[in-house]
């Protein structure tokens, strides 16, 4: 069976070490713009390793058009980390003033003077400001003099791929629409940019790219340059840590297996790719100090480890509380009655998460249960915070199954707040399973909606 199906085989450890001999490296996007997240010493480590790789080492040319684009960003996200600092010390003696002063120790205590603690704070704060500036002034980057850029540039001479012909651009774009649809990997966890809040679709060269195929399109050009160069062992490294990049399980917490089997089945099939593998960027210092003979100290990978969690968090969905999967008894359930409404497919992902088609568009789904004793209002009230603050424009459906004791509290804050004060894109829905005597089974009958999309499938049941 193993030959039919070796792309859900994992590759043994001799095998995955063996690759780095002879491997094409890939870098995506997010591995370039965290040079500038790195301190210095990893982000040079870093580069000597890149420019060691020589022509092992490959940009794909989406990859590199969408660095240039986000480099300002990153670059100022960076610089407003001064600002930031001092403001946050500004706004702690502030803080601390005032409560001591509130306190009118000189008048009312005859032994505390807390100003010379106070001066001598003010002070520090006011060195330490000083050292902020002159630690901004010499950095090595900004917009208009950029050292990493600079550096980049003479690594990746003669190693940045070409852009793709305008009708195939365009074709990719057109494949997205189906792929996302069928959950088909890398990508469709991008399908809500371009909405509302988000940057739309741009043009370069006279091509026309929308964002929410940025991975399929750095996909596809890895797949043409293998086709190309004939290649057999791929190692793709990037930060973007979705599971539409990679396969994870929920075993006594996430773990992270590989790449998604579907995308070593289709780069062995369409470029006969051999060896398809991926790390980020803290595995792969790991392995290189290992494997390519350039030891990195393991205080730079934890720091690495620590910054790329700290980016990728900062454009995480915000979960409301923890819940059950699509695979829990109680999920099997809420899983019937959603396929019951032509709701088609459903994918169950790691971390406990899932997607469904609905009604043409992709829909993160989320099931909660409420606790015996816990308001359920409160967790509605959670959920109506959870879809304000979050910073996608997925349309994220989250389902609620009570009990019998919650239904006229249920009953009553749907009829107060029908929805009115959710986010754009989210939607509730409100249920509790039930015996179908007949036919000896527990069903989840729905009870309650908000949202547009609520409304919906409440008319579907």
């Amino acid at each position: 069976m193993r030959e039919k199906f070796s792309a859900f085989y994992s590759v043994p450890e001799d095998e995955r070490e063996a690759a780095w001999s002879d491997a094409t490296f890939v870098l995506d996007a997010n591995i370039l713009l965290n040079l500038y997240r790195f301190p210095l010493g990893t982000r040079r480590d870093l580069l000597e390793i890149f420019d060691n790789l020589g022509d092992r080492l490959w940009v794909p040319f989406h990859a590199a058009l969408e660095y240039q684009f986000s480099r300002p960003g990153v670059i100022a996200e960076q610089q407003r980390k001064f600002y930031e600092v001092k403001k946050a010390l500004d706004a702690g003696l502030d803080t601390m003033t005032q409560r001591l002063g509130a306190l009118q120790l000189t008048t009312r205590h005859s032994i505390i003077d807390v100003n010379p603690i106070v001066d001598k704070i003010s002070e520090a704060i006011a060195v330490f400001k000083n050292q902020l500036d002159e630690l901004k002034k010499g950095s090595d980057f900004d917009l208009d003099s950029d050292a990493v850029r600079s550096r980049l540039d003479g690594v990746l001479a003669g190693r940045v791929g070409n852009p793709l012909p305008k009708e195939v651009l365009g074709q990719i774009q057109k494949e997205g629409e189906l792929r996302f649809k069928s959950l088909m990997p890398p990508g469709y966890l991008d399908a809500g940019k371009g909405g509302k809040g988000d940057l739309g679709p741009f043009m370069y060269e006279g091509l026309y790219y929308e964002r929410k195929y940025g991975d399929l399109i750095v996909w596809k050009q890895i797949i043409k340059h293998a086709q190309e160069r004939k290649l057999k062992k791929i190692i793709f490294l990037t930060d973007d840590a979705k599971d539409d990049w990679w396969l994870t399980i929920n075993s006594e917490g996430p773990k992270t297996i590989g790449p998604r089997p579907e995308l070593r089945e289709e780069i062995r099939r369409e470029a006969e790719v051999e060896f398809f593998h991926m790390y980020d960027t803290s595995s792969f210092l790991k392995f290189a100090s290992k494997n390519l003979g350039r030891a990195v100290p393991q205080k730079s990978i934890d720091e690495v480890k620590d910054i790329v969690r700290s980016a990728r968090s900062e454009v995480a969905n915000v979960e409301v509380e923890v819940g059950t999967s699509l695979n829990s008894e109680v999920g099997k359930r809420v899983r019937t009655w959603l396929q019951s409404t032509g709701q088609v497919p459903i994918q169950v992902l790691g971390h406990g998460k899932a997607f469904a088609s609905i009604n043409s568009k992709m829909v993160e789904l989320s099931i909660l249960i409420v606790i015996p004793g816990k308001d359920v209002q409160h967790l509605l009230k959670n959920a109506v915070i959870d879809s304000l603050v979050r910073k996608t424009d997925f349309d994220k459906l989250v389902i609620i199954v009570g009990g019998v004791d919650d239904h006229e509290s249920a009953a009553e804050w749907f009829a107060r707040e029908d929805g009115r004060s959710l986010g754009n894109h989210y939607a509730l829905i409100y249920g509790a399973l039930e015996s179908e005597e007949e036919e000896s089974r527990t069903v989840f009958k729905p009870q309650f909606a908000a949202g547009v999309l609520g409304h919906y499938l409440l008319l579907l049941s």
